[in-house]
């Protein structure tokens, strides 16, 4: 058994692999086969129970490393969404000219038709689409700020929930 036969080896395949190596190394210890063979079958079936040991545990390995990628881009992303919250915050509240359409009037004052934004329950990062960011409380926009390919793209969002509200 080579570590290029298993490379695409799950973890439960190897584990299962792992058994039957231990099972055929006990049929073949108790067979004490009186012709010598079975101490080489012994040995043959010892040698790949630990090559296939060293793969399974050379993929949980692995695993291990992946899961630990994997919080630390979880953690940077959180990083970067609250920066990018904080930094869209501070220019809001400084006063400055956000670029055309990142605004967002009141419901009271849009006339024309709009779409009423906000993430889906449960989610607590805020949620950036179509040069905005989104958070549970509801966010009107005017069709007129919104460009067909960003409309789109805020209503397949599988994160933002998006109801359409017309004029009154």
């Amino acid at each position: 058994m080579t570590t290029e036969n298993n490379k695409n080896a799950t973890k439960a395949e190897l584990l299962a692999q792992v058994v039957a190596l231990r099972e055929q190394l006990a049929a073949a210890a108790a067979s004490q086969n009186p012709g010598g063979d079975a101490s080489a079958e012994i040995a043959d079936l010892t040698a790949r129970l630990a090559d296939a040991s060293a793969e399974a545990a050379a993929a949980r390995n692995r695993v291990d490393e992946l899961i630990a990628q994997l919080a630390e881009a979880n953690a940077e992303r959180s990083k970067l969404a609250a920066l990018l919250e904080a930094s869209h915050q501070a220019l809001q509240m400084s006063g400055a000219v956000l670029p055309a359409g990142t605004t967002t009037a009141t419901a009271a004052e849009i006339k024309g038709p709009a779409i009423v934004v906000r993430t889906r329950q449960g989610r607590e990062l805020p949620r950036y689409r179509a040069g905005r960011s989104f958070t549970r409380e509801e966010v009107t926009i005017p069709l007129s700020n919104l460009d067909e390919d960003q409309l789109e793209a805020l209503r397949n969002d599988r994160e933002l929930v998006v109801t359409d509200r017309t004029p009154d």
